[in-house]
């Protein structure tokens, strides 16, 4: 290492007050990247990861093996036995005392894991909130189970509009319950819950596909490992697990293969697909919770590769500040010009273009300015949290516009204008294929198929005209299985790009067009998923090879009449 890799960090990071953060889902190879890093740079490693605290638990978990905890002195790892519960609070506990450690050592820290609650509350602080009387409770609860989230937002709006429009996320019905029964006992909600800019971290993220077999393959090599030993130790050694470490995915499915109450190979099905289905949820939450600078993997990617990337992100933004008791409260900018210059979407704009101003710096350009207390950035992640996707917001009337804080009517009118302008360049935009039969949609889709040998299912987007609006999606790849095919895989981008209808696909690498029982059932569940969201399930077209019985290589399942459109 030289003097100037060390000096990138060391003169970045003055006190415990900050730490550089690297987040991720499981298995996009954050633990490889995090100690190259530490290597080269000498960090100190503090592992966000929930589960890797309990000692024992180390193949299900990935964990680091001994020599590389010892020689890279990680810290948040091994720290109770799977039978103890262990909270949030108390890993907030172990991380200031790491912090404040290495700040005596002068040592700069990295923070990794794929646990965004950890991250969130060490970058917004974990709030002590006193428990509600049992009457003021029950009201709330009663409320919630009358009217749902909207009389609960009602209620806040009503009794709290100052609370309501500053609630971070006002389509959570636990953070509705909690907020309300705070504001009526005349207690502050707390800061953490409050709409502000987000910590910014770095992130690495997969194609969804890629991931999916990355994840495979990593619970193929735990049952190599010997995962299923693992488990029956800890079986015999610990026989009242916590709540927490029992959600460990893939021990409750290696026990059940020891019991003998499913196959090895099902045991192994059972834990890719609950993995994936937690990759997913980890993404959601970054994007939701953290400000995430985010940096691809590809399939052979390498970890010194990865780690340049990732520096430099951390030149350009510095490390994260922290909120870890027993330290100072981070002191929040109100004013765009008080923001850090890596912040300001006016300077990114003029240093590296419009394309990399992400939505929320978007809509704050156009805002301009927030009001007290509030800045532009603020306000348009208000916007995002609550309508989720652009295509909604800017569905929004003028009057739904104005009622987030410094939002008049001129600003309102700036938006809806700026909206209308989108439409209209999208009208502006050469033809595209027009989708009226299954032929068609095939059409489109062969050279996506050509030379593959796993199934892969696809979703082709239309508006009002049947015109495809983008190229196809990949929603999974390999055995369809209606786990992996779900319907807000499936209508997520179609909400978010307004589309009027799709059409599902899927190939056949052996070339045989004949559905199975799964492909029957996953469309029969699409279609009636698509009826709830008003979005028109046209067809599912099967991919194969033209043979005598078959020229045209294809099955339509609505002409077929095997399901019903």
């Amino acid at each position: 290492m030289n003097g100037d890799q060390a000096d990138l960090f060391s003169l970045r990071v003055p006190s415990s007050d900050a730490a550089f953060i690297l987040v991720g889902p499981t298995a996009v190879g954050k633990s490889a990247v995090a100690e190259h890093l530490a290597k080269q740079y000498g960090l100190g490693l503090l592992s966000c990861d929930s589960m890797m605290v309990y000692t024992g638990m180390d193949i299900g978990t990935a964990k680091p093996d001994a020599s590389t905890l010892k020689r890279l002195k990680y810290r948040g790892v091994n720290l109770t036995d799977p039978s103890q519960s262990f909270s949030t609070g108390m890993y907030i506990d172990h991380a200031s005392e790491v912090m404040r450690e290495a700040e005596r050592k002068g040592t700069v820290m990295l923070v990794t894991g794929g646990t965004g609650l950890y991250v969130r509350c060490m970058t917004s602080g974990l709030d002590e909130v006193p428990e509600p009387s049992p009457d003021v409770r029950s009201a709330v609860r009663a409320l919630h189970e009358a009217e749902g989230v909207e009389g609960l937002q009602q209620a806040l709006r009503r009794e709290s509009p100052e609370h309501f429009q500053n609630l971070a996320d006002p389509e959570n019905p636990r953070r509705l319950m909690r907020a309300l029964e705070l504001v009526r006992e005349n207690l502050d909600v707390p800061d953490a819950w409050l709409a502000r800019t987000r910590a910014t971290v770095v992130g690495l993220q997969m194609e969804r596909s890629q991931l999916r077999q990355r994840i495979y393959d990593r619970v193929q090599e735990m049952y190599r490992r010997g995962l299923l030993l693992e488990a029956e130790e800890l079986r015999e050694s610990c026989k009242d697990w916590s709540p927490t470490a029992a959600k460990a995915i893939g021990y409750q499915e290696a026990l059940a293969c020891l019991d003998g109450a499913i196959s090895r190979e099902e045991a192994i099905h059972q834990t890719v697909v609950r993995t994936c289905q937690y990759a997913k949820r980890q993404m959601t939450y970054f994007r939701n919770q953290l400000d995430v600078r985010w940096v691809d993997v590809e399939a052979d990617s390498d970890s010194a590769e990865l780690g340049d990337a990732v520096v430099r992100l951390w030149e350009r933004l510095g490390p994260s500040e922290l909120i870890l008791p027993g330290r100072r409260k981070a002191s929040v900018s109100y004013t765009m010009r008080g923001l850090p210059k890596t912040m300001q979407p006016r300077e990114i704009f003029e240093k590296r273009g419009e394309e990399a101003l992400t939505d929320q710096q978007l809509l704050a350009l156009l805002l301009r300015s927030g009001t007290q207390g509030t800045n532009a950035l603020s306000v348009a992640e208000q916007m995002l949290v609550r309508y989720k996707t652009l295509t909604r917001l800017a569905a929004c009337s003028v009057k739904d516009l104005c009622t987030f804080p410094g939002v008049g009517m001129v600003k309102a009118q700036i938006l809806k204008a700026t909206f209308e302008l989108a439409r209209r360049v999208e009208r502006e935009t050469p033809d595209r294929p027009v989708l009226r039969s299954p032929a068609a949609a095939v059409k489109v889709l062969r050279g996506h198929a050509r030379g593959k040998t796993q199934e892969i299912f696809w979703v082709l987007l239309l508006d009002v005209k049947y015109r495809l609006q983008r190229e196809p999606f990949e929603v999974s790849k390999g055995i369809l299985d209606a786990s992996l095919v779900h319907p807000r895989e499936v209508f997520r981008e179609a909400i978010r790009s307004s589309s009027s209808a799709i059409v599902l696909a899927h190939n056949h690498p052996s070339g045989d067009t004949t559905p199975s029982p799964e492909d029957r059932r996953i469309t029969k569940s699409l279609v009636e998923a698509g009826k709830i969201v008003d979005i028109d399930v046209l067809d599912h077209v099967i991919l194969g090879q033209p043979s005598e019985d078959n020229p045209d290589g294809y099955l339509s399942l609505r002409e077929s009449g095997l399901v019903e459109f």
